[in-house]
């Protein structure tokens, strides 16, 4: 819904919250991309505590696949 009216704070809210509760490895895939997602809005609006939420939500991904983050 949030995609549909095109609320960027409710469609990061959101993404934050689906990425909670994706939890366990059978789930690493679709975390990824709404992680991907969730960066791309925080970037696209400016929305700072997203920002820094979608990468560490990235790297908790890669640490589960057993792929250490790139440091930065």
């Amino acid at each position: 819904m949030a995609r549909r009216v095109r609320d960027p704070h409710t469609l990061a809210f959101t993404l934050n919250g689906r990425l909670w509760a994706l939890t366990g490895a059978e789930h690493l895939a679709e975390r990824e991309v709404v992680a991907a997602e969730l960066i791309a809005v925080a970037e696209r609006t400016g929305i700072a505590g997203f920002a820094i939420t979608g990468p560490r939500r990235q790297a908790d991904t890669l640490v589960g696949r057993g792929a250490p983050p790139a440091a930065t």
